[in-house]
């Protein structure tokens, strides 16, 4: 609904040839705590020299071909050359440091945010992601810019690393098939599937009885899963968790739980690269697209925010 009226408003503008606010390329600096007053980074000026027909043909043509658009952007050389070291590379980033060490991942994240006018203040980008959004007085919910915020949740690495801190601390404890599915151990039995990435698989009651039953056989459970990942990835989940074969063992296998550790780390990354990297190209494409036509970029702008208007 949202995105049906917003196109609904910006048509309208167009046709009167009210449209009057246009993206800066870099979001104006303000405010006292070096973020931004609005979220909307925009400098007001007249447009009464763009046709609508320009206006709207680019911009419908861009919005109709999203997905081609994007892999147009996306294969641009400066565009695949610093993604490819973004996707080659976060996933060595083990904590805040490492991240803030490499300064050309850092401004890629911090570009594909939207805030690349800040990447030189990396005493406040640091302070924004120790804090996290968790708190409520952590400085990137202090700020009145909600990119902020969305970077510090991309980012936590504080509170992904207070998760396997609990997980390891705590899976020792953990005997049995009936203990791991606890709701007492909820949150070891949360991070363990997160690890080996089968939310989809444990999502209802129904679905993790048919994960508890299959942890009580193990190898011999004979439960499949239609996709060749997810089927692979539970393989995994019951070699790590082999109740069935190691008994109380199992979860003082050191290396077992390190692996463990380690495959949530990587999906952790993982998932940060699949985010950021959309948002950089998004951010790309607007830049492209709008270069020669403000209205154009204007309403991209809104397009990638459209989402989360409530």
């Amino acid at each position: 609904m949202a995105c049906a009226g917003l196109k609904t408003r910006l048509s309208r503008g167009f046709a009167a040839g009210q449209v009057r606010a246009s993206l800066a390329r870099e979001p104006v600096r303000g405010g006292s705590d070096g973020g931004l007053s609005t979220g909307l980074p925009v400098r007001v000026h007249g447009l009464s020299g763009v046709p609508m027909t320009t206006t709207m043909t680019s911009y419908q043509a861009v919005t109709r071909n999203l997905a081609q658009s994007l892999s147009r952007t996306a294969a641009r050389p400066m565009v695949a050359n610093e993604t490819a070291y973004f996707e080659k590379n976060i996933g060595k980033v083990k904590n805040l440091d490492d991240f803030m060490k490499d300064d050309r991942l850092y401004r890629y994240a911090v570009e594909a945010f939207g805030l690349g006018d800040m990447a030189y203040a990396k005493a406040l980008m640091r302070k924004v992601l120790e804090g996290g959004v968790t708190a409520s007085d952590s400085v990137a919910n202090r700020m009145s810019d909600q990119r902020y915020r969305e970077f510090a949740a991309a980012f936590d690495f504080g509170a992904q690393a207070a998760e396997t801190s609990y997980f390891q601390t705590n899976i020792t404890k953990v005997k049995s098939v009936t203990g791991f599915v606890d709701p007492s151990a909820e949150r070891m039995f949360d991070y363990a599937i997160e690890a080996f990435d089968l939310q989809s698989v444990a999502d209802t009651p129904q679905e993790k009885a048919a994960l508890t039953q299959a942890l009580h056989l193990g190898k011999d459970s004979q439960l499949r899963f239609a996709d060749p990942v997810v089927d692979r990835n539970f393989r995994d989940f019951l070699k790590a968790f082999d109740f069935a074969g190691k008994g109380l063992e199992t979860t003082v296998d050191g290396a077992a739980m390190q692996g463990v550790v380690d495959r949530h780390n990587a999906a952790d990354r993982a998932a940060q690269a699949r985010a950021t990297v959309d948002k950089e190209t998004r951010q790309q494409l607007a830049l492209d697209e709008g270069a020669p036509n403000d209205n154009v970029r204007l309403a991209l702008y809104f397009e990638r925010k459209a989402p989360g208007i409530k």
